[in-house]
């Protein structure tokens, strides 16, 4: 029996995204992308924060008759590290892709300050349309507002740290576009070395946006991953 792979998109992301990658490995693994709430359609929750997706991560495990693989990008990598934290021994393995690790107050505000939904409209307009299209019926400025808050306190309080990666005892492959802009090699490398089964990786050639990403080579790295496992 094929594995099962949950996939979880980044922040202002919905599963859409990934539907194509997921397809590509439909012969390997059982796909299952996933929405967190608020995203995709999906309906707010009363909280709207990394804890909470992190919840969400657990309650789909947990109807689970076997362990999953995770393959996170993005904030969705963050989101599902959290999750094997806090509820222990959720995956088989987990997979990051351009996850940010290194956050303090100064880099919430630098990411904060792209978040701005009238600069969005007036100098991306086509990236305006298409966070409209990825989340109605919600409002997808509501969306940017949110996440923008949820990275303020990530920047004054990130649960991922020193101690807490630790204490991750699943093992963990890390990947990085090697032209990431937004997630450092360093930063990457530093997250690697406190997860006590790890490894890391860069996708050659590619950037932070997932559309950019070659999606050949990562099929190859999240396939040769999860057999070891």
């Amino acid at each position: 029996m094929k594995p099962s792979l949950l996939l979880f998109h980044g922040a202002l992301g919905s599963s859409r995204q990934l539907e194509s990658f997921a397809f590509e490995l439909r012969e390997d693994f059982n796909c299952i992308p996933f929405d967190f709430s608020g995203h995709g359609g999906k309906n707010f929750e009363d909280e709207f924060d990394i804890f909470q997706f992190s919840n969400e991560i657990y309650e789909i495990c947990k109807k689970r008759k076997t362990k999953p693989f995770a393959f996170g990008y993005s904030m969705g990598g963050y989101a599902a590290l959290l999750a094997e934290h806090k509820f222990k021994n959720l995956f088989k393995g987990i997979i990051t892709l351009g996850t940010k690790f290194d956050w303090n107050p100064q880099v919430a505000l630098s990411e904060k300050a792209m978040l701005n939904p009238e600069l969005i409209e007036k100098n991306f307009p086509a990236f305006a349309n298409t966070l409209f299209e990825r989340h109605k019926p919600n409002n997808w400025k509501n969306v940017l507002e949110k996440t923008s808050d949820l990275i303020h306190h990530l920047g004054e309080n990130a649960p991922l740290n020193e101690e807490t990666l630790k204490e991750i005892k699943t093992p963990v492959l890390v990947l990085r576009g090697e032209f990431d802009n937004m997630v450092s090699r360093t930063e990457s490398n530093s997250a690697k070395s406190f997860l006590p089964i790890s490894h890391y990786s860069e996708v050659l050639s590619g950037g932070h946006s997932f559309e950019k990403i070659n999606k050949a080579i990562l099929k190859e790295l999240v396939i040769s991953f999860c057999k070891n496992y």
